[in-house]
């Protein structure tokens, strides 16, 4: 036998083995590594959209004001998602916090009102992965702020 011709000389290991004491515990900590947690504070959720818009004849008012465009765009880099992706998430998460009334920007509006405010748009791969370092983001009228592992655990 090839693979234990040198059995004797070599150096063995006993498996290591944990003791577990605190199962639900356990099973819960499992469980929370799939959580999936977004704040959104309420400033941002009650300018999200102008519902009274003024025709004034040199064109209408925006129907987002720019904290909307921003907060599309930071949930966008963090999750690593081209603009189509994006609007769904983003249209997921309004009706999953009960705000049927409120809309997600359109990916092309998205696009042009991001070229106004300068904000540079990449482009995200198939294979390009979210940021393993953030842990945790939150969105408040002071824009967003990204958790990472030394934030998250002070």
């Amino acid at each position: 036998m090839p693979y234990k011709h040198n059995d004797a000389k070599r150096h063995h290991f006993k498996k290591h083995t944990y003791a577990l004491n605190n199962y639900r515990e356990y099973n819960q900590a499992l469980k929370q590594r799939g959580r999936f947690d977004i704040w959104i504070s309420e400033e941002i959720i009650h300018n999200w959209q102008h519902d009274e818009r003024v025709y004034d004849g040199t064109g209408s008012s925006v129907k987002y004001p720019d904290s909307t465009i921003e907060a599309c765009h930071y949930i966008r880099l963090v999750y690593k998602l081209p603009l189509r992706q994006a609007q769904g998430l983003i249209e997921n998460l309004l009706m999953k916090l009960g705000m049927d009334n409120l809309q997600c920007p359109d990916y092309t509006l998205l696009s042009k009102r991001l070229k106004q405010l300068n904000l540079t748009t990449p482009r995200f791969r198939k294979y390009e992965k979210s940021d393993d370092k953030i842990a945790a983001i939150a969105i408040d009228s002071m824009g967003l702020k990204r958790f990472g592992k030394d934030e998250w655990h002070q």
